[in-house]
């Protein structure tokens, strides 16, 4: 079941990417998306943050001109749930905790195109008081 509520926010320098997930992310039913086009964008706006994001949908490589890997900006701030990194080999998913949420990171090859983003969503909403962690397999 989707539930349009959930707050995701898109991390990708080049703008046709980042519209052509939003628009695929629409199609599915969700809605409330912040894209952005840059880490320093992204930061501002975890600075800034009143509500806590479900999901970061970032390139890989805006991280990795900056130099920074997830982990570390995931652990200072708390304001995301879940993570999807796109431009990897396959879409793998990894269970942690995190100060405050349980969050998953989710790694996809090229740009994650609708099934893959349906495949993410369905697994971010799973009911309150399932077994969610131990149910995912290592990769899919």
């Amino acid at each position: 079941m989707i539930n349009p509520r959930l707050r995701i926010v898109l991390v990708d320098t080049d703008h046709s990417r980042r519209l052509s997930i939003e628009k695929n992310l629409g199609h599915l039913g969700y809605y409330r998306v912040v894209p952005v086009s840059s880490l320093h964008e992204l930061i501002a706006l975890m600075d800034n943050a009143v509500d806590v994001f479900d999901l970061l949908v970032i390139n890989e490589d805006v991280l990795s001109v900056a130099g920074i890997r997830l982990e570390n900006l995931l652990r200072e701030y708390s304001c995301i749930r879940h993570s999807l990194i796109y431009k990897s080999t396959e879409l793998h998913v990894f269970s942690g905790t995190q100060a405050i949420f349980p969050s998953s990171r989710f790694f996809a090859s090229g740009v994650p195109d609708q099934p893959v983003l349906a495949q993410v969503m369905n697994r971010l909403e799973v009911p309150a008081g399932s077994d969610f962690y131990n149910s995912l397999p290592a990769t899919t």
